[in-house]
């Protein structure tokens, strides 16, 4: 992932106008994620040996911690971000 967090946090704050938009933002984050990381089980299932599983583990982790983090942001800050709407 080449996008920073703090840059990818300034996009989406950019876009919100309403408590719908950071929720909408919400669910996208968490359906993302949950592809990632249900892509990136299956792909281990299917590994036939210990250097494939490394590539996938290289391949998917770094964008879950990405995502997971972002999501993690948003929702700590939920109530700060929706007042200042």
């Amino acid at each position: 992932m080449s996008m920073s967090i703090q840059s990818y946090l300034n996009r989406c704050k950019a876009s919100w106008k309403t408590r719908q938009d950071v929720n909408s933002t919400i669910k996208q984050l968490q359906d993302k994620l949950n592809c990632l990381m249900k892509t990136r089980s299956k792909d281990l299932r299917n590994s036939k040996n210990l250097n494939e599983k490394v590539a996938v583990r290289n391949r998917y982790d770094n964008d879950i911690k990405f995502y997971d983090y972002v999501l993690y942001i948003i929702k700590l800050d939920y109530y700060e971000i929706v007042s200042t709407l």
